[in-house]
């Protein structure tokens, strides 16, 4: 029999949510309603998924309408809260998702491309109408639903607002992470779903198509902004030129590049540093250095020319780029050990390092990358104080140390993972490997303006239960959707390894039945059948309850220690940053 799951805060609404009010008068007076709420109470540069979720809650409560209708009123706040800030941008600078299951399937003339679908104007659904009015504005269009074009076009600076119509699901799964970022989105959900010949109002569509541009000044960074700016410090001209900085003349260059699957091609003298820094800009978000360049930047934007100057990244200080580059390369050894260490396989969809190279290669690759680590923070003497020359050594070796431990103690469980009952440990585990590089990210950027508005002993609490939060989040993402079982097959629960989950159950069940779990489930390969045991027990157990209860209030004690930062600007760096963490 199943746990009775008790009430407890949620980052995610809970029960079916997505539901769209189905007479159009319904759906006129939320919209009304949300438009009221945000014009008097929603002020402010970005919102919170939290503050939407409670202002659409209130909004239904005084129209006495279910929750089913939660997501449809979220959709109609986010419009009227970021209408104001999408008309400071020009239509040139939008981009209009429209879905293609609009179109009709026997008459559509359009065929698909990887993008998706490419309208030929046959007048035969909606979208012909649609896609021509924003073209003819200047508007990019793009007809798909929740395609991965979407983030690269808006990462790559193509577009500086979304204007979207899709079903409630899709709308999630692809505004979450772009208003969360700060991104002025409009959204008109669709009225009639199922994936085939569906229906929005079209009225409300064209409507926000031609929401007028109105031009602003002052406009503030948002985190889409330093996402641009980690991703031009990530090109390889630029890179080239921050790592070879100070380079002895005897040394081969350190950056070269190659773009083949094994190592046929590589020059033997120089196969470390090509594999090292091809890994370095393979994929990944860049989170860490994104956190120094916003932490830099909200203490010391006076000295940027102006904030979206950060895309350029030209008036920025060399020690700044290079710290934030150090960050990551120091991040990127710590993958290719762990993946070493963990035994898989794939990393951003490709090979790991140690499965194209073999493990000996793969260890070198990453000691290698922790010696550039070091050696970009060295280059800056003479370039910054040093008594800030030295806290910054402080603060990366610390963090070094302080992974390696929790690793360390890991490690040391899994083969003993039979007697792991104490959640408690497993949340040390995690404040060890994930916060001390949080830590370090935000530090050293607050450093380097030679003006740090907060201690290091409160950044340091703060970003323990960020990253605690962040390896609890991980653990459950690991059985999201059960349909696969997860969204990583052969995760760490797949692998019976020692994550708070596996605490709670095994606190839980009792030292004689988790040994005889272990005992029985060591004898079985690690197949789809063993997952959703382990699965099973994790729920029967009530360890995904208790862990989403750990998770939140994590995140809560998060936000309260960020609220009490007293400079704006840098208390916002951390609320959107937790915000876009988890979205």
């Amino acid at each position: 029999m199943e746990p009775e799951t008790p009430a407890f805060p949620s980052p995610r609404p809970s029960g079916d949510y997505r539901r769209v009010p189905g007479e159009r008068r319904l759906r006129e007076e939320i919209r009304r309603q949300a438009e009221a709420f945000c014009a008097a109470r929603m002020q402010g540069p970005w919102l919170s998924r939290r503050n939407l979720e409670e202002a659409a809650r209130q909004i239904l409560a005084q129209l006495h309408l279910p929750e089913d209708f939660l997501g449809w009123t979220m959709a109609a706040m986010v419009t009227a809260f970021w209408r104001p800030q999408v008309m400071g941008v020009p239509f040139e600078r939008r981009l209009v998702l429209l879905p293609h299951c609009m179109h009709h399937p026997g008459a559509c003339q359009g065929y698909y491309t990887a993008e998706g679908l490419v309208c030929r104007h046959c007048g035969a659904c909606p979208l012909d109408r649609l896609a021509t009015a924003a073209r003819e504005l200047g508007c990019r269009v793009l007809i798909a639903e929740g395609s991965p074009a979407v983030a690269r076009l808006i990462l790559e600076g193509a577009a500086d607002a979304v204007l979207g119509v899709a079903c409630l699901p899709s709308l999630e799964k692809v505004f979450d992470r772009l208003v969360a970022a700060g991104l002025p989105a409009m959204a008109v959900p669709l009225v009639a779903d199922g994936c085939r010949h569906t229906q929005t109002d079209v009225d409300w569509a064209w409507e926000m198509i031609h929401t007028p541009y109105v031009p602003q000044s002052g406009r503030k960074a948002t985190f889409v902004e330093w996402f641009r700016a980690v991703r031009a410090l990530f090109r390889p001209e630029r890179l080239q030129l921050l790592v070879s900085d100070g380079a002895p003349r005897e040394e081969p260059p350190p950056l070269r590049l190659f773009d083949g699957t094994s190592g046929g091609e590589l020059i033997p003298e120089h196969a470390t540093a090509d594999i090292a820094w091809e890994f370095v800009l393979q994929g990944g978000k860049f989170f860490r250095p994104l956190l120094t360049l916003a932490a830099y930047a909200a203490v010391a934007g006076g000295k940027l020319a102006s904030a979206t100057d950060a895309v350029h990244l030209d008036n920025w200080p060399e020690p700044v780029l290079k710290v934030a580059l150090a960050v990551e390369v120091f991040h990127k050894a710590s993958l290719i050990h762990d993946d070493i260490e963990d035994g898989d396989l794939e990393r951003y969809g490709l090979p790991t390092v140690h499965a194209r190279f073999g493990v000996p290669l793969a260890l070198n690759v990453g000691d290698y990358l922790i010696g550039q680590g070091y050696r970009l923070l060295t280059s800056l003497a003479g370039k910054i104080r040093p008594e800030v020359a030295i806290d910054l050594w402080r603060v990366f070796t610390t963090a070094h140390v302080r992974l390696c431990e929790g690793q360390g103690t890991e490690l040391w469980w899994r083969d003993r993972v039979e007697n792991f009952f104490d959640p408690t440990l497993a949340v040390r585990i995690y404040a060890r490997k994930t916060a001390p590089a949080l830590e370090a990210a935000l530090w050293a950027g607050l450093i380097l303006t030679d003006s740090a508005p907060l201690s290091r002993e409160d950044l340091s609490r703060m970003c323990r239960h960020l990253g605690v939060a962040y390896q609890i989040q991980n653990d459950l993402d690991e059985w999201v959707d059960s349909g696969p079982f997860a969204r990583t097959p052969g995760g760490d629960g797949f692998r019976l390894r020692p994550t708070v989950l596996w605490a709670f159950a095994a606190r839980a069940s009792g030292a004689a039945e988790t040994a005889r779990r272990v005992a029985l489930w060591r004898t079985r390969p690690p197949t789809v059948e063993l997952a959703r045991e382990v699965q099973h027990w994790f729920r029967e157990t009530g360890a995904f309850i208790q862990a989403e209860m750990l998770l939140e209030k994590s995140r809560e004690r998060f936000r309260q220690l960020a609220a009490d930062i007293a400079v704006t600007e840098l208390r916002d760096v951390f609320l959107r940053a937790e915000e876009l963490l988890f979205s």
